[in-house]
């Protein structure tokens, strides 16, 4: 067993932390660095139908708010990602908490504050919360490692 247990061991950074002193990696200053903060969807499934991000770039500090109608094209990955999408590529909502926008701004703090001013009009639908709702969607993959995918129900 280790002597060192239940003994005071000496910290070199101990008196640094203590006092304030010590400096963390969030302490460093960066120039020019922007911060962002994300806009979330609050329907579980639907279509945006309008972004009003006039207050949010009216707040002090806020670079830009991108939506879907600015952000670069994005195409989805090949295998295994066949079904997926890319957030904040189209209006179509596929869950709650969605990015349906992204602020930029100088600080953190400016970025979540414009981000709360973000008003986002939804055309909301009836989410499917069970696998026997959605069986009609179901996806199965063409071919993998060449060979074509069996699907059997039971």
């Amino acid at each position: 067993m280790s002597g060192l247990v239940g003994q005071d061991v000496a910290r070199v950074d101990g008196r640094a932390k203590v006092t304030g002193a010590a400096r963390y990696a969030a302490d460093q200053e960066v120039p020019g660095v922007l911060h962002g903060a994300l806009v979330m969807s609050t329907i579980a499934r639907g279509e945006v139908l309008g972004i009003d991000r006039s207050a949010a770039l009216a707040h002090p500090g806020v670079v830009a708010v991108h939506t879907h109608e600015d952000m670069p094209r994005l195409t989805v990955p090949g295998f295994p990602y066949n079904r997926a999408f890319i957030p904040m590529q189209d209006t179509r909502v596929h869950h709650q908490g969605q990015p349906v926008a992204y602020v930029v701004a100088r600080t953190l703090e400016q970025a979540q504050e414009a981000a709360a001013l973000v008003r986002v009009r939804y055309r909301a639908e009836q989410p499917v919360a069970r696998l026997a709702d959605a069986l009609d969607e179901t996806f199965l993959p063409d071919r993998f490692r060449d060979r074509p995918n069996e699907f059997a129900r039971g």
